[in-house]
């Protein structure tokens, strides 16, 4: 598991604790606390999911990637750059 996974889950799991402490408030008659609270443990649980993705996504080290294969282009002897000490 990469580390985006690992940080995502507990994103998400804050966030759910937010927003129920944010649903708690506002049944305790502090509405505008709660609906306040609440967003922005729904915007914690957003980045936690975003981070999930990319972690089921992308790898985390450059290990995991599968290496590109070398091409080697044929250049003749005509292609090649000739600097003949000359300025444009």
């Amino acid at each position: 598991m990469s580390k985006y996974t690992v940080s995502g889950l507990a994103s998400i799991i804050a966030g759910l604790i937010v927003v129920i402490l944010g649903i708690l408030l506002y049944t305790a008659s502090y509405y505008q606390a709660g609906f306040l609270i609440g967003g922005f443990g729904v915007i914690i649980v957003i980045i936690g999911i975003v981070r999930l993705l990319i972690g089921f996504i992308n790898p985390a080290i450059p290990e995991d990637l599968t290496p590109l294969e070398i091409r080697e282009d044929n250049t003749t002897d005509e292609a090649e750059a000739v600097d003949d000490n000359t300025i444009a």
